[in-house]
Order: structure tokens, then C-alpha cells, then sequence
């Protein structure tokens, strides 16, 4: 039976899809990774069955359906299932935190995880432009001199870290979400020695298959003035979690989120979540008889400091915002 996904109907196909995604064995690979309900986040059961149907879109025999962005988005699904990825479950207060945080330029991003990534959100804290809650956003950083990275779709094998020679960066930046509502964004922007945000949301990408035939992921449906500014949110939230991954590995954590009940048949044991950002804190100031009329935020920033042997190297370092208080 071959699925074809109605654009203009994808909600009720998504939703009859989540049904029976259960008995795959893709769902049952990813449940293998058995993570404890956390309190206000998606519960992973979920977030295998989003997962799960993403990753069956790249079989053309079972799925009829070919944007650009869904091939994106499934493409790193695969790869998720495939490599088990690791996964963050962000915490609120660095979510907040980094929003009050002005992005840098981009410089001198390490290569944090030779796969992709996968950060969980709260409820609530991010809403798409059709006001769904963004619970989940895969993340992959693509090199031109990386390792191969491939996915196994039928009988071919799809290279999933490919750039073509038309792609203006040669190091970018890929994530992908799907909402409630079965639709799904996607963009890629580049990293770019000095520049500024630099997005690529058009960068051309490719699926690379066994016998050397190549699919050009090329533009997806032209973005409106909100969806523009949902997606520049993204690239600005995404590029700096990897930031706080790399110069903040203090703030990962994995620890138990409460003591889960033992069920009488546990077939596994339960994974601890691995938090990112949790404990964070931040410092307020007072700012005396020269205070504004109300409290605000000093915003934060991210800045380069000389280290190593005759500071000659450079690392950033983020200067967390400040809760600025009024004085009496």
C-alpha cells in the first residue's frame, strides 16, 4: 500500500498514521531507549511515534511524498533511529536565559557530535506560526570534509551529510522539527568565518544513493513574513545550544527526574534524561536610586577570550543576561 500525503490534509493523515506506527519495527528500535515521563516535556513514546513515521517517509514503496523539507526532516529521523542519537531535554531557565542572549557571529563552532542531535522543549515555551507547541527540533552539523554519514533506506544506502558543490558554506547547520499537526519545517544555514547570521535556508543539500545517483534537496515552499521570523528564532536558539554545549558542558546533566514508580514488568531499566541546563543561575542587580521604573532584563552576550599558552588562542565565552531589579 502506498501512503500519499495531501498537503492540504496532512493533520488527518498524520494522525491516522501515529495509529498504526506502533507496530513498526522502527517505533519498537526507538522504545528500546527507555526514557521516564518528564514533567511538562513530550513523553518519549510520543516522540518515537513522530520519529518513526519520519523515517518510514524515505521508503518510496510504503510513502508517496516529496518536499524538500519532509525529505529533510525524515533523512534525520533515520538517522536518529539508526545511530541513537543523544538527546537533551532543555531546560526552561536556559531557554529563557538564551533568549535574552544576543547571538554571535559565527565563528569557530566546533564540531560538538559526529551525528545528529535531538533537544527536547518544554510545553509551551515555543510556538510554530500556526500556534502548535514546538516540542522537538533534530539538529546536524554537515562539514564538506566530514566523515560519510549514511542511512539504510531499502536496498540503498543514503548519505545524509552530503553538500553539493553549489552550497555556498562549506560547513552548515540542518534541523528539522514536525509539529502536532503533522507539518514539518526544516532550514540549513551556514557557518561562516566573520560573518553574521548567515542563513542557508536554500543551501542545497543531497541525498546520495548506493548505485551514485544523487536527489538535490533544493528550496521548499517560500516562507511568509511570520514563518520567516519563526525560522530565524530557530537558527539563533539552535546555534547557540550548540554554543552552550561546547563552551558550557557544566550544564549537562543527567540525573533522575523524580522517583519514577517500578512497574511489575519492567522489560528494561529506565534511562536517566540527559538535561541541559538545568541547575542554571543567573545574577540579578540592583540598580539603587538609578533604577529604571520596572524590572528588566540586561541582556546577555557572547564573547571572545584569549587563552592558552601566550593567549594566543581564542574561546567563547557566554555572559549570561542579568535580571535587573528596580532600586528603592
Amino acid at each position: 500500500m502506498t501512503i500519499v500525503i495531501d498537503p492540504r490534509n496532512i493533520r488527518n493523515t498524520w494522525l491516522s498514521l501515529r495509529k498504526g506506527i506502533k507496530t513498526s519495527d522502527t517505533y519498537h528500535q526507538l522504545m528500546e531507549r527507555s526514557y521516564p515521563p518528564v514533567a511538562g516535556y513530550m513523553a518519549w513514546s510520543s516522540v518515537a511515534q513522530d520519529l518513526a513515521i519520519q523515517a518510514q517517509f524515505l521508503d518510496p514503496s510504503t510513502f508517496q511524498y516529496c518536499d524538500a523539507t519532509q525529505t529533510k526532516v525524515s533523512l534525520m529521523a533515520a538517522q536518529i533511529v539508526q545511530d541513537q542519537a543523544p538527546v537533551y531535554w532543555v531546560d526552561r531557565g536556559l531557554l529563557n536565559a538564551l533568549a535574552q542572549t544576543d547571538t554571535p557571529k559565527f565563528m569557530d563552532l566546533e564540531r560538538i557530535h559526529e551525528g545528529i542531535m535531538l533537544f527536547l522543549f518544554p510545553e509551551g515555551w515555543l510556538k510554530s506560526p500556526d500556534r502548535y507547541d514546538v516540542r522537538w527540533v533534530s539538529v546536524q552539523q554537515i562539514g564538506r570534509q566530514d566523515p560519510v554519514q549514511q542511512v539504510k533506506c531499502g536496498r540503498d544506502w543514503i548519505q545524509t551529510n552530503a553538500l553539493s558543490e553549489e552550497c555556498p558554506s562549506d560547513r552548515v547547520i540542518t534541523w528539522g522539527l514536525t509539529l502536532e499537526s503533522g507539518v514539518s519545517y526544516a532550514t540549513t544555514f551556514g557557518v561562516v568565518e566573520g560573518g553574521d547570521l548567515d542563513d542557508r535556508g536554500d543551501a542545497p543539500l543531497v541525498r546520495t544513493f548506493e548505485d551514485g545517483s544523487v536527489q538535490a534537496l533544493g528550496p521548499g515552499e517560500a516562507l511568509d513574513e511570520e514563518e520567516t521570523e519563526f525560522k530565524n528564532q530557530l537558527n539563533a536558539l539552535v546555534f547557540q545550544l550548540l554554543l552552550t554545549i561546547q563552551t558550557r558542558p557544566d550544564l549537562i546533566l543527567e540525573k533522575p527526574v523524580g522517583a519514577p514508580k517500578a512497574a511489575k514488568k519492567q522489560r528494561q531499566p529506565l534511562l536517566l534524561p540527559r538535561w541541559l541546563g538545568k541547575g542554571l543561575k543567573l545574577a540579578s542587580d540592583a540598580e539603587g536610586h538609578h533604577a529604571s521604573a520596572k524590572t528588566h532584563w540586561r541582556r546577555g552576550h557572547w564573547k571572545r577570550v584569549a587563552c592558552g599558552t601566550g593567549r594566543s588562542e581564542r574561546q567563547w565565552r557566554w555572559i549570561q543576561p542579568t535580571l535587573v531589579s528596580a532600586g528603592d
